[in-house]
């Protein structure tokens, strides 16, 4: 419902100022970069040179051991939480050129890890960060998010409990956006690319 400012100018020049003030802050879009696509890691550079808060899953934290995972784990969502409360995008990334890449599968092939498990791994602990910043409260905390990267985009719907997304239209060609549905995040916009 709109509101009327009725009387005197002196009054209703300062109450709509404080009206303004009291508009709520949009809320930001989450994106997830997995993808090592030159296209995909341009798009994220641009997005930290537009200002949009930037998180790295690091190769230590994604060639760790299950127990030595969950304190970086855990820092990571307490400083997700805070980005997504003071910037309108927030990205979230995996290393993504090719030196790096070469080299945590290389360091991954010495302690064990295959490379079909490394990748797993990526994918799961990546969107890890990011699930419980997603279903915490009644509704998630950001306007919808943005997967790049196969991998990583079925590890997040997986990881999220996701039974479809109700496809809504397309971006641009063949990078569909859509709404989650049979979760505690349904409803919630997401582009896959």
């Amino acid at each position: 419902p709109a509101i009327l400012l009725v009387g005197s100018a002196g009054l209703a020049q300062p109450r709509a100022a404080r009206l303004q003030q009291q508009k709520p802050m949009p809320k930001p879009v989450l994106t997830i970069v997995g993808s090592v696509n030159p296209v995909s890691r341009e798009q994220l550079k641009r997005l930290q040179r537009e200002g949009a808060g930037f998180l790295l899953v690091t190769a230590a934290d994604l060639l760790a051991d299950e127990a030595a995972w969950q304190n970086p784990l855990a820092q990571k969502q307490a400083e997700l939480r805070q980005m997504l409360a003071t910037h309108s995008n927030v990205a979230v990334a995996t290393p993504g050129n090719r030196e790096e890449v070469q080299a945590m599968v290389r360091q991954g092939e010495a302690l064990g890890i295959s490379v079909q498990e490394l990748a797993h791994r990526i994918a799961a602990r990546t969107t890890h960060v990011a699930k419980a910043v997603l279903q915490e409260g009644p509704k998630p905390s950001v306007a919808g998010v943005v997967v790049t990267g196969g991998d990583m985009a079925q590890a997040m719907l997986s990881h999220l409990g996701v039974t479809g997304i109700d496809l809504l239209d397309e971006v641009s060609p063949g990078i569909p956006v859509g709404l989650l549905c049979g979760t505690s995040v349904g409803g919630l916009r997401v582009v896959t690319k």
